[in-house]
């Protein structure tokens, strides 16, 4: 499982597609993984929070059935059984964290993909000052997509594209924070790494940088800068516009090119053109609308646009760009009810201060951080809700929020601890 988690940054060239299904090579190191999982359980209980499996048991069923009535059967089918796959990581995950002895070395392994991270951003730069500006000349860079052409690298590493790096990146560097502050890491090793992964963010040329920004925003206001309200006020309030921001950038077009569609900002009498992202959400809300209530099928096309790209690349948009309207095209109301009922309650375990200051409770901090910035932030204008790092991040905060070190002790409790110490005496 350490392996795994370790290994998810690299995606290329260790990927493949069998029955339509993108499989990783990681995914088969997973599979190892479970089987002894499943094994471990004849003779023990799983550590897991039963209101966790209820709210992915609801999600999975909405799917299920969705998928029953899909338009495209055998593809909705085959997607299911990725969806199993993603909810029995955060599972296995889940469980395995109750031993801190494993949570540091999963902390490990994060700061072991992180670097593999870093070292393919570094590659990618290096190529491109060595004269290997384009996609089919660097392996580690992506092509300009919907932003404006120009002499500027677009880093991805070894993921698919830039935001899928970015969204790992983001929960990497609260992961290495968190670890530094338990003194797992030196602190000047986690801060350089942070760094680095922020670094290479940048040259993603990604909207999930608003993510990150908002991640350490909230870690810095809860965590960080407690004695100081007013400073750690300023830094919350501009992390938030930042991310605000970059949120926003995704829905214009840097460049107008087509008057007819503009829309004209009032007071400032500024005209902006929508961006891809912004007529993807439209044009998958209208798919919705024609099959409201369980979608076209799990694992259908959310969206359907053409586009010209800026770079001049003519694009077919089938994923809807956002997690919500991905949801609701591929199984309408019923799987969005669900989804947000998951959502909901993996944030109410989300903790942003630590309860007693123990490794397990920083912890929870760094992935409830992680959690508001990677998963509820980017997934507003990405489709993440399949990234495997996402899933892992989800277990590992089920994992912590779950732990009977971290229970806030009633007064009655402590009243009683006090008598014991008491008596001892």
């Amino acid at each position: 499982m350490l392996l795994y988690v370790a290994l998810l940054p690299i995606v290329r060239p260790l990927d493949t597609r069998i029955l339509g299904i993108h499989i990783f090579a990681t995914d088969l190191i997973f599979f190892g993984a479970f089987l002894f999982w499943l094994v471990s359980l004849v003779k023990r209980r799983p550590g897991i929070e039963f209101r966790f499996l209820g709210f992915v048991a609801v999600f999975f069923l909405s799917l299920t059935i969705s998928a029953i009535f899909s338009t495209e059967p055998q593809k909705s089918f085959l997607k299911l059984s990725g969806v199993f796959y993603l909810i029995a990581v955060s599972i296995v995950v889940a469980d395995l964290i109750q031993d801190l002895g494993l949570l540091k070395q999963l902390a490990y392994a994060w700061t072991a993909g992180a670097i593999i991270n870093i070292l393919g951003a570094i590659a990618g730069l290096t190529g491109f000052f060595l004269g290997y500006t384009s996609m089919a000349t660097n392996f580690f860079l992506f092509h300009w997509g919907s932003l404006p052409p120009g002499n500027y690298p677009r880093v991805m590493g070894f993921f698919e594209n830039p935001n899928m790096m970015a969204n790992y990146t983001n929960v990497a560097i609260m992961i290495i924070l968190g670890a530094s502050r338990v003194s797992w890491m030196s602190k000047r090793v986690g801060l350089l790494l942070a760094a680095l992964l922020f670094a290479s963010t940048i040259l993603a040329v990604s909207p999930g940088l608003g993510g990150m920004i908002l991640s350490i925003g909230l870690w810095t206001y809860f965590f960080v800068l407690t004695g100081y309200r007013r400073t750690s006020r300023v830094v919350l309030v501009a992390a938030v516009f930042l991310a605000v921001l970059a949120f926003a950038s995704t829905a214009i077009s840097p460049v107008v090119r087509y008057p007819d569609k503009t829309i004209t900002i009032p007071i400032i009498e500024k005209s902006i053109e929508p961006s891809v992202r912004f007529l993807a959400w439209q044009n998958s809300m209208e798919r919705g609308l024609e099959y409201p209530i369980l979608g076209r099928g799990t694992g259908t096309d959310a969206a359907h646009l053409r586009y010209d790209a800026l770079s001049g690349q003519r694009q077919m948009v089938r994923d809807a760009h956002q997690s919500w309207l991905n949801v609701f095209g591929q199984a309408g109301i019923v799987g969005l009810i669900a989804f947000a009922a998951l959502c909901w309650h993996l944030f109410s375990i989300c903790r942003f201060r630590p309860v007693d200051g123990s490794d397990r409770s920083v912890m929870l901090v760094s992935c409830s951080c992680a959690f508001v910035g990677a998963f509820l932030f980017q997934n507003l204008s990405g489709s993440f809700e399949d990234a495997r790092q996402l899933w892992v991040l989800i277990g590992m905060l089920v994992g912590l929020a779950g732990s009977g070190e971290l229970k806030i002790p009633t007064q009655t409790e402590e009243g009683l601890r006090a008598s014991h110490r008491h008596f001892a005496t």
